[in-house]
């Protein structure tokens, strides 16, 4: 059936055959959803008064209040209830609303008091808003499933409200419980206490939790579960938080917009940290001690009181602060008397960081190695986590009886999808090496095209900041070794040049000093007409890799390949590890126009025509942090001969729309990209343009495909007839990388555990899944594979 689904309105052609190779079985996990076509599902909209987008909390708790009011139970019902607790509710049965909008659609307005929890009672001066209900639309599973059936003949069916819905009461077990987090209409669930957590660094931790979500199938509803990690801040009291940093200013900058929680009201308040308290003429920070208020007290006769002795009077039953000298936290403002606002200074001790605060900003590579050490798994742990283990959390399982109550049940077993192995292809470079489940052996290769390593020299960066024991020096050894290593390759290299062999640079912790000590370096590595630099770091550090990168790239004009020395040299090699040593010489030779390898004449073939040119492109955001506002970075890189050995590049930076990052790119930019990457293949095929254009479009998410299908492609095309009258063939490919799918094999024969003992269990180098197809919207529907 597969096989003849077409997309309506859309020049797309169809899949002309499935792949070739063994066939293999392996379970994915994806499990399916059993459906009661008789249960009719009804959704509602909640708005509430006087509360903007960013008061997340606040809607939540009102929702909350909402669900408890008793005019809103008797407009409910016995009727089962799920909500995203941001503005939509999902019920079996329509709600008792009496009135009726212009357009016939029910809805109804309650007046909801508003009660910080852990509050018995609301107070006449707690806020009141007004909050919405209003019918939005409904459907039945049995409209589901005919759809599911028959997706191309199904014309009148809103898949993505009704997906919406699903996960609204797949999500609704773990987001009702206090001990899991997720964010708005997520569908990442993290358990708070009682799971698995790792620290990252002061302050941070890496969480397991479970992904879920419902996904459309041919024929059957699906649903994707998966173990997820991600870092948060450390919950506790923010006291003690202050003391992992080694001064305030740190504490200041970690600790910034964080919610916190107060009970010494009596009730739990949350509020969010503004920064620490300071004096307004010094800028010096202030401590309990120091930091007064004005109150009309008799207690207090002068009408001022520091808040330590606030707080011990009014707040602590005459006890004082453990911890008066840390600065104070201030929490946005409160209002005394006459409406007048105060900041809101609260003695650290008294706050708490709420648990289950995602730290949204880039991890160090150190923080990403840990996490990357604390998220890995191996499969089999991970199918026998998702199968065994996250219904504690997600509450998937039969024996969830509000899921019954909703028409839907989820079979607890991974279904069981088609694969096939595919033929891997030898690896040309002077002569043909096979190549063995993904890998070869590089040993005694010559490099298919050398390039002309000329005017080189290495450059030894020491760092001042990190360990001794991790710093380490490349000896005039090691670099004999290296230059050794290049000629064992074929390629041809002269000694390198420079005082002493090479050039040194010591840097500290000073980043001014650190760009003029690199700009100098390489200012006089360009008066001596260095073409490459071998750059040897004493530890990984991002900042000089980038800099030094950024001066040479932009600057001086000066090719540069990176090596930490601790991977250059090793206990086992001390002098220099030769694979390392391999690996930088196929470097070497790429940057200055080499060609390392290349394919089989009888593989690909329509590449090794030199009549397709391959294209990449992205678009690239700001890393999360302090700086807001930067613009996004636009990339397309394209092949410039049947080699694919050198992609040179177009950038272009783009800003941000008023919604945020769009991974789409901006009209005329694209198009200037392609005409570039077009003309620079002319440049080098004697004036003649491809024939073909083989398009890998990275970061696009299902929502923007038919938006790609609109803007994107055609801008090839109109880019080549801007240059020529002649036709061109396109073919784009989305990939997509941050998906939550995975295989897991049925037989260990088919794993490469097969060939190799140390390995994981994942499947086979080559495994390609082509026939497990989902249903995904572009106009009326897509089916991909």
């Amino acid at each position: 059936m597969l096989k003849t689904l077409s997309v309506r309105n859309q020049n797309l052609p169809r899949r002309p055959k499935y792949g070739s190779g063994p066939s293999i079985k392996l379970r994915t996990n994806f499990f399916n959803v059993q459906l009661n076509s008789n249960t009719e599902i009804f959704r509602y909209v909640v708005s509430i008064g006087n509360l903007n987008d960013k008061q997340k909390g606040k809607r939540r708790r009102l929702i909350e209040l909402l669900l408890e009011d008793p005019s809103f139970r008797a407009a409910q019902s016995s009727s089962p209830l799920a909500t995203d607790f941001a503005g939509l509710l999902v019920t079996t049965a329509r709600l008792r609303l009496a009135e009726r909008t212009s357009e016939g659609r029910q809805f109804k307005e309650f007046r909801i008091r508003y009660k910080h929890e852990g509050q018995a009672t609301a107070r006449e001066d707690d806020a009141q808003y007004q909050v919405r209900i209003e019918l939005a639309g409904s459907t039945s599973w049995k409209a589901l499933m005919e759809y599911l059936n028959s997706p191309l003949s199904v014309t009148n069916f809103d898949k993505e409200t009704t997906i919406t819905a699903i996960n609204t009461i797949l999500r609704q077990h773990p987001i009702s419980s206090s001990n899991v987090f997720s964010g708005a209409k997520s569908t990442k669930f993290y358990p708070l206490t009682g799971g698995e957590e790792a620290n990252i660094d002061p302050g941070l931790i890496a969480l397991k939790g479970y992904y879920a979500s419902a996904r459309t199938s041919i024929g059957r509803l699906l649903v994707n579960v998966n173990v997820c990690t991600s870092a948060f801040f450390r919950d506790g009291r923010v006291d003690l938080l202050m003391y992992l940093f080694p001064g305030p200013d740190f504490a200041e900058g970690f600790l910034k917009k964080r919610r916190i929680s107060t009970d010494y009201l009596g009730s739990k308040r949350y509020r969010v940290i503004e920064g620490f308290a300071r004096d307004p003429e010094s800028k010096k920070f202030l401590s309990a001690h120091e930091a007064t208020i004005h109150v009309s007290s008799s207690r207090y006769p002068s009408g001022k009181v520091s808040i330590a002795d606030w707080f011990k009077d009014e707040h602590r039953q005459g006890k004082p602060l453990l911890k008066p000298n840390l600065p104070l936290i201030l929490a946005g403002t409160s209002t005394i008397g006459d409406n007048i606002s105060v900041p809101c200074w609260l003695p650290a001790e008294e706050c708490r960081l709420v648990p289950g605060q995602p730290y949204g900003e880039k991890l160090t590579p150190q923080q990403t190695t840990k996490m990357l050490e604390f998220a890995a798994l191996p499969p089999a742990e991970n199918a026998r986590r998702i199968v065994a283990e996250a219904d504690r959390v997600l509450g998937l399982s039969r024996s969830n009886e509000f899921l019954g109550k909703f028409g839907l049940g989820i079979v607890n077993r991974m279904i069981i999808v088609e694969g096939r192995k595919l033929k891997g292809p030898n690896v040309v470079y002077q002569k043909t090496l096979p190549a063995t489940n993904g890998s070869w052996n590089l040993r005694g290769a010559i490099l298919k095209e050398k390039g002309n390593i000329s005017n080189w020299t290495y450059l030894t960066v020491r760092m001042r900041m990190g360990k001794p024991e991790e710093r380490r020096t490349a000896s005039k050894k090691t670099m004999d070794n290296f230059r050794n290593v290049m000629r064992t390759h074929g390629l041809t290299i002269q000694d390198y040049t420079g005082p002493g062999g090479g050039v040194e640079v010591n840097l500290n912790d000073n980043w001014d000093d650190i760009d003029q000590r690199i700009e100098n370096t390489l200012a006089m590595a360009k008066r001596n007409g260095i073409r490459v630099l071998l750059v040897i770091l004493d530890r990984e550090d991002t900042y000089a890799y980038s800099r030094i990168k950024f001066f040479a790239d932009t600057k001086y004009g000066i090719h540069t390949v990176h090596a930490v020395a601790t991977k250059m040299m090793t206990d086992k090699n001390p002098d220099s590890s030769p694979q390392y040593l391999a690996n930088l010489a196929l470097k070497f030779n790429l940057k200055l126009g080499g060609v390392n390898h290349t394919l089989p004449d009888d593989r690909l073939s329509f590449l090794q025509q030199g009549k397709t040119m391959v294209v990449g492109m992205d678009v690239v955001h700001p890393s999360p942090g302090p700086i807001k506002g930067g613009p996004s970075i636009v990339a397309v890189v394209a092949s410039i001969d049947k080699d694919l050995a050198q992609w040179p590049a177009s950038l272009r930076t783009q800003q941000r729309e008023s919604k945020g990052a769009t991974e789409l790119v901006q009209e005329g930019l694209l198009e200037q990209m392609v005409i570039e990457r077009l003309r620079l293949w002319q440049m080098k095929n004697g004036g003649s343009l491809p024939e073909r254009i083989l398009v890998y479009r990275d970061g696009v998410s299902e929502s923007q495909y038919e938006q790609v299908v609109h803007t994107e492609i055609p801008t090839f095309y109109s880019a080549y007839a801007k240059l020529s009258k002649a036709s061109v063939e396109v073919a784009f490919i989305v990939v997509g990388k941050r998906h939550h799918t995975r295989f897991f094999p049925t037989n260990i024969k088919e794993t490469d555990l097969s060939y190799n003992q140390y390995r994981k269990g994942n499947p086979l180098p080559g495994t390609v899944v082509g026939e497990f197809d989902l249903i995904r919207s572009i106009s009326d529907v897509l089916a991909t594979n």
